[in-house]
């Protein structure tokens, strides 16, 4: 694929990497967004394996950090000093099962004004079904 692509075209499917758009990557090499619109398939085919190609490499860098990051995380839960231990099994925690959240008490004095049917038919059905209890 990529032999078969003349200079311009290759410059451009680099750029393509970078814009957003094929009119601002055309405009970044000076050739008009026209010519680049009037380019066979494989032009932006090869513009799409490229970025395929960067997308995996990333996406394994990130795997590969995310697989150091866990081992470290282990060496530190299993750490003698217990400070070091507490805080990494709470980030382990807090990651796997989220952050528990304080419970608020909410108090509320006066009238209450339901202006909703849906609401005020929904609060009588659940009135019926305790009563029913």
């Amino acid at each position: 694929m990529w032999a078969s692509l003349s200079l311009t075209q290759r410059r451009y499917v680099i750029a393509r990497q970078e814009h957003p758009s094929i009119k601002s990557a055309a405009k970044s090499l000076g050739i008009s967004p026209r010519t680049a619109y009037a380019w066979p398939a494989v032009v932006e085919e090869a513009a799409r394996a490229l970025m395929d190609q960067r997308l995996l490499g990333i996406l394994t860098m990130i795997e590969s950090a995310a697989t150091k990051a866990a081992m470290r995380l282990d060496e530190l839960v299993g750490s003698s000093d217990e400070s070091v231990a507490l805080t990494a099994t709470r980030d382990a925690l807090d990651r796997y099962l989220g952050k528990p959240t304080q419970r608020q008490e909410v108090k509320h004095e006066g009238e209450l004004n339901i202006e909703s049917a849906t609401l005020e038919a929904a609060l009588e059905a659940l009135t019926k079904r305790a009563q029913s209890l």
